[in-house]
């Protein structure tokens, strides 16, 4: 086998495997999308938690069941805080979170997700 040859080789099984990569990161992106879109929860935050090898998203209970928040979530991770009520449709790109403030009234902050 000559050196040329095998360069080739190289190079083509490089090329076999990134396109093997983008592939599977397309159709992992549409799953993601898709389990998003069917999530729902409204109520109140009861507690947040960060697990390792959850990659930095946090775990939410929300009226006492555990939801956990991926990529499509991460935009609201940042504001959310305990007693916050929370709120994401069925087929709605949007989460709305609702906090009390010093004189009792609700503000509401609406997200919507990013690709």
């Amino acid at each position: 086998m000559t050196l040329k040859r095998i360069k080739l080789i190289i190079i083509s099984i490089g090329v076999i495997g990134f396109v093997l990569f983008l592939i599977n990161d397309h159709f992992n992106q549409q799953k993601a999308d898709e389990n998003f879109l069917t999530k729902e929860y409204i109520g109140i935050i009861d507690s947040i938690h960060y697990y390792r090898g959850n990659r930095g998203f946090p775990v939410v209970m929300i009226n006492g069941k555990w939801h956990r928040f991926g990529l499509r979530e991460s935009w609201v991770e940042g504001y959310i805080e305990v007693r916050d009520s929370i709120s994401k449709e069925t087929g709605s790109d949007s989460i709305y979170v609702f906090r009390l403030n010093n004189s009792n009234a609700w503000i509401r902050k609406g997200f919507k997700t990013k690709k």
